[in-house]
């Protein structure tokens, strides 16, 4: 993840940025720190995708897992927060 950063100078700036102003993101950050690959398009960071396209997305995703298998269903929401 540091070459990461090395190779992304405006991800190392967002990171900064996000630890300074929350506790809860530096946490999270140092937690799982994969997330530090949504640091690369700022864009993206700050235009989050609208709740109605996760919405679609979880619908069609769980369209594929027969309802009366709630095992499955549930790893499948699992699976969709990550």
């Amino acid at each position: 993840y540091l070459e990461l950063l090395d190779e992304h100078p405006a991800a190392l700036t967002q990171l900064v940025r996000l630890c300074t102003a929350s506790p809860m993101i530096s946490q999270q950050l140092a937690r799982y720190p994969i997330l530090l690959d949504e640091l690369i398009d700022p864009q993206q960071l700050y235009n989050p995708i609208p709740l109605e396209s996760y919405r679609t997305e979880l619908r069609d995703f769980l369209a594929r897992i027969p309802e009366e298998d709630m095992e499955q269903q549930m790893e499948a929401l699992r699976q969709f927060k990550q």
